[in-house]
């Protein structure tokens, strides 16, 4: 993706195994959704896995929330597909990221990135991003 869309700020993992730890900031992460929804051949098949993701993670990570959050995605929001990350303990913080197309023609590209104190847990985490979701998306619904 580098090399296709000329990322500014992007920087790889010392780990390569740590694919986690990448760098990359909200525009580059907007672009990479521009091209998934625009440019990417078979970007439904994609989009429609993103949209079947368990609420749950692999890891037992609740992910429902950002723009998944019912509020957001449920049936008196604009709708929305997302992306969803996280990370714990990096410097005392909390990474918790939601990337997507809101409103249901998937028309608006929304990059939530946050980094919050780990003092307020994973649920303040969660709801400080989920209001910040919700007030972006408001205006599309």
């Amino acid at each position: 993706m580098n090399a296709r869309l000329g990322p500014e700020v992007t920087t790889n993992p010392r780990d390569q195994s740590q694919w986690g730890e990448m760098r990359v900031s909200a525009s580059e992460m907007a672009a990479i959704w521009a091209y998934i929804l625009d440019d990417m051949p078979a970007a439904d098949l994609l989009v429609d896995d993103m949209e079947a993701a368990a609420p749950r993670a692999r890891d037992g990570f609740d992910q429902a929330f950002g723009l998944p959050d019912p509020d957001v995605d449920g049936p008196a929001g604009p709708g929305a597909v997302a992306e969803q990350g996280w990370m714990c303990c990096s410097s005392g913080i909390y990474c918790l990221h939601s990337v997507g197309a809101a409103d249901d023609g998937q028309r608006f590209l929304v990059a939530l990135l946050s980094r919050v104190p780990r003092s307020g847990g994973w649920q303040a985490a969660r709801r400080g991003l989920d209001r910040i979701a919700e007030a972006t998306v408001q205006p599309m619904a």
